[in-house]
């Protein structure tokens, strides 16, 4: 286990500043992570397993995908996103009902939070992950059905 001192990043939201600017700081979060998380791809490759994969600390890209491809796999890349911001504040304001945190938490950071979600929705983008505005899109999963097919 990685302490605070070797990981620091590991010991805040991907959205609290470290100094670097949003974007920066929040990738910091994802390195430490990212073993990890290619470790549990590659046992569900193996076993021949089912996969999902889900959170701010999966920086979108084509080697995530190619990788599962590549071993016979098929592989459907997603960004959840709300474009609007009111509404991002909103939502994030009602999940305070299901989170032990209070909304202030993350609302006092919504500048953060917003250039790290437009910046998830540019890399989907240019990788070629399915975007999905979760306040528009009536049938996410039939969307991500129709993507997969």
């Amino acid at each position: 286990q990685l302490g605070i001192e070797a990981e620091p990043a590991l010991y805040r939201s991907s959205f609290q500043p470290a100094g670097s600017g949003a974007i920066e700081d929040w990738r910091a979060t994802i390195v430490p992570l990212s073993d990890g998380i290619e470790a549990v791809i590659e046992r569900a490759r193996k076993r021949g397993s089912d996969l999902l994969l889900e959170g701010v600390h999966i920086a979108p890209s084509f080697t995530l995908l190619d990788d599962w491809r590549a071993a016979g796999g098929r592989a459907c890349g997603v960004v959840l996103h709300v474009d609007d911001l009111e509404e991002h504040v909103r939502m994030i304001a009602s999940r305070q009902e299901h989170n032990d945190r209070s909304a202030r938490h993350y609302l006092d950071h919504i500048e953060q939070i917003r250039q790290i979600h437009d910046e998830m929705v540019r890399l989907g983008s240019e990788n070629g992950w399915l975007l999905i505005d979760v306040t528009l899109e009536d049938d996410p999963l039939g969307a991500i059905e129709t993507a997969m097919k």
